[in-house]
């Protein structure tokens, strides 16, 4: 601590708020036992994380509530902008998770790279909701405790200091961190934290009018050379040396300094929230005797105890809807997608619920609402940042069947025709291919649509010994394409009919046999259905998915041969205990109408998504069953184990109900999705005693699995 001025009993009290991410909420500690004692500010400034509970402290809640909020906030949620699978609507789900990483393009076909590891939208959304009590004040010096924040202009560096506007916008420019939260826009000016100006507030807060001021340090320490061994805490280094040097530099100016032991936590513990703020306590009772021996005016009983003049926002009555930010998506289309009506009442949840459903849509970066007192109710303003609507989406995986393959997709949003998407696929490696794909919707969340799929992709077929070894190949291309109409509804489901064509040439690779006839073509028609409600697509635990697939080549006039096939994979997840499920699954194939002797389009079963115990093309027939039991377990959070048994029937006939002695293999596997994509091992040992091994690193997927005949 420093040394105390002597300060008439008039004298007014401002605090000022450093910041230290996870670190700052000792500063809870230290105001449990200030307000023990009567010492109340009247005033407060603060920067970052000082800035949050600064704020939350100017609205009039204390000490207890500040703990209470913090402690229910999910903060790992926070920073975690995964989309899941579950909220996805069913328009979206026609396509499979594809990319190691995705960079948007602008109108100018410029490659775009983040400003930023996080959007920072879930961010938005919980101090939208936190800081709703305050959005009928816009000069924070009406607050029960005058209030001032500060900010970084990224284009000028110059510091901000916002006394007005909207406490949610001026808190969340505060807290965003250079290069690891987006940068925040407010009025068309870009902001990051605070800290890097000003991390201790000392010279805003006397504005504010305080005479004397507290100072509450909690900035991370730089860090020895022996810590600094990742990328992340090189750069976290390097901004924490400029918010050192300025924050020494501040503390000369403040009257009294309250620097908590903090060194067994960083600012990333959100973890340790709840032992943070007991040190920070812990701190404040080891020194409010000294404290109040050196200034007995800080038990003044003339100074008043704020009182929060707010009321909390259970129901708001909606006068009027507006949207702000967007560009290329009309208002009234972004007003469909968060499904809000004006002249009604809504809770505060179910606003941020809206505008979570909104941004699932994947049509924005960011989306958030303001609230703006209207007559004897609100203005609600949608705040959107659009996505760009030209994505290229980089992916690289290895599997130990196709080995090293290498994709891009690039993207096309709403830029060939409103409500359309064109995607374009080219692959290379032991599978090439090139697809094109382009959907025209008519509506959101349901409605009809048309389809335009043209394909062309070459791969290797191989075969396989009794011991699973390999022994020849052929090469296969294939060219053809898909066209057709469908109907999509909300979550529900998605099903087409469609017309398809398609050639095949096979040729030797290093095989001494040709399976079937080298060139072949095939016509026809089909339909298709799809439900998902799975909670994540490679390693689900909850919800179902059921495929089914009928097509029909009849015409020999346009197809080489005649034949029936369907398809049908049903699977369901169902939660037994807490983070075990159990999975059961059926997959059935058959061809009908079938010409003796056809061999064309048939149904492979094997691999890490077929019966572990063949290999992907080990086996082919035109009619099989599989049927799988499984239980899956998420030990921590994105690593999955699975075990369970599974059995198979084939055949070049019918074989339902079944009258053949099935295969069996029992398998077990762990999965990890990392923020890169998803890796496998699995491995299966079938009735004979034989082992398969599977390994895939990324998204091995086909990210058009449903557009495909």
């Amino acid at each position: 601590m420093l040394g105390l001025a002597q300060i008439l009993p008039a004298a007014k009290l401002g605090f000022a708020f450093s910041g230290g991410g996870a670190r700052g909420f000792a500063n809870i500690g230290i105001l449990k036992v200030f307000e023990e004692y009567g010492i109340r500010p009247d005033c407060i400034s603060g920067t970052s994380i000082g800035a949050f509970l600064g704020g939350l402290y100017a609205m009039g809640y204390d000490a207890n509530e500040l703990e209470d909020i913090t402690l229910k906030l999910n903060w790992t949620m926070l920073f975690d902008e995964k989309q899941e699978r579950q909220d996805l609507y069913i328009g979206q789900k026609r396509w499979k998770p594809y990319g190691n990483t995705v960079f948007e393009i602008d109108d100018e076909w410029r490659m775009q790279y983040p400003r930023g590891i996080f959007n920072g939208n879930n961010i938005n959304l919980e101090l939208a909701r936190i800081f709703a009590p305050a959005s009928g004040i816009t000069d924070f010096s009406d607050l029960a405790i005058p209030f001032s924040c500060v900010a970084t202009d990224l284009i000028t560096g110059e510091s901000r200091v916002f006394t007005s506007g909207s406490m949610m916008q001026v808190i969340r420019a505060s807290i965003s961190i250079p290069s690891i939260v987006m940068p925040f826009n407010i009025d068309g000016h870009s902001y990051i934290d605070g800290g890097i100006g000003f991390n201790i507030p000392i010279e805003q807060v006397r504005d504010l009018g305080a005479d004397y001021v507290v100072g509450f340090k909690t900035n991370s320490p730089l860090r020895p050379l022996e810590r600094l061994n990742s990328l992340f805490t090189i750069l976290d280094q390097t901004i924490n040396i400029g918010m050192t040097r300025n924050v020494e530099a501040q503390v000369s100016d403040c009257d009294l300094v309250m620097v908590p032991e903090l060194d067994a936590y960083s600012a990333t513990d959100f973890r340790q929230i709840r032992h943070i703020i007991d040190a920070g306590e812990a701190y404040g009772r080891s020194v409010i005797d000294s404290l109040l021996i050196a200034n007995p005016w800080l038990l003044d009983q003339s100074r008043p105890k704020p009182q929060a003049y707010l009321y909390p926002l259970h129901r708001i009555y909606i006068n009027e809807i507006t949207v702000r930010g967007n560009l290329h998506i009309s208002s009234t289309k972004i007003k469909e997608y968060i499904e809000l009506r004006p002249k009604r009442l809504y809770t505060v949840e179910e606003i941020i619920s809206a505008c979570r459903s909104g941004w699932n849509s994947q049509l924005f970066q960011t989306i958030y609402p303001m609230f703006e007192p209207d007559k004897d109710g609100y203005r609600l303003i949608i705040v959107v940042k659009e996505r760009q609507r030209k994505t290229l989406a980089v992916n690289l995986n290895y599997t130990s069947m196709d080995g090293m393959v290498a994709g891009v997709v690039l993207s096309l949003s709403n830029y060939l025709m409103r409500n359309s998407l064109a995607l374009a696929e080219v692959k290379v490696g032991d599978k090439n291919e090139l697809n094109l794909d382009f959907v025209k919707n008519f509506g959101d969340f349901w409605g009809i649509y048309y389809r335009i799929f043209p394909y062309i992709n070459e791969k290797t077929l191989y075969f396989y010994n009794d011991d699973h070894q390999r022994t020849n190949s052929v090469r296969s291309m294939e060219l053809g394409f898909t066209s057709g109409i469908g109907v999509f509804v909300r979550r529900f489901a998605v099903a087409e009919a469609y017309v398809y064509s398609f050639r095949t040439n096979l040729y030797r690779d290093v095989s001494n046999t040709e399976p079937i006839k080298p060139v072949t073509v095939i016509s026809g028609l089909g339909f298709k259905a799809y439900h998902e409600s799975v909670d994540d697509y490679l390693f689900p635990t909850s919800g179902f998915r059921f495929t089914t697939r009928l097509n029909a080549a009849s015409d020999r006039s346009i197809s080489d041969k005649r034949y029936g096939r369907f398809q049908f994979k049903g699977e369901a997840y169902l939660p037994v205990f807490e983070r075990v499920s159990a999975c059961l699954l059926l997959d059935y194939g058959s061809f009908f109408d079938r010409e003796d002797g056809t061999g064309i389009d048939p149904f492979y079963f094997g691999g890490i998504d077929g019966f572990l115990g063949l290999q992907k093309y080990e086996k082919s027939a035109p009619f099989y069953q599989v049927g799988q039991i499984s239980l899956t377990t998420e030990p921590v959070n994105d690593l999955f184990v699975q075990c369970g048994v599974q059995g198979l029937n084939y055949a070049s006939r019918e074989i339902w109900p079944i009258d053949e002695d099935p295969s069996w293999c029992v398998f077990a596997g762990t999965g990890y999705n990392t923020v890169v994509g998803p890796i496998r091992l699995m491995v299966a040992m079938t009735d004979g005693a034989n082992f398969n091994y599977y390994l895939s690193i990324g998204f091995d997927t086909d990210i058009f699995k449903f557009s495909r005949r």
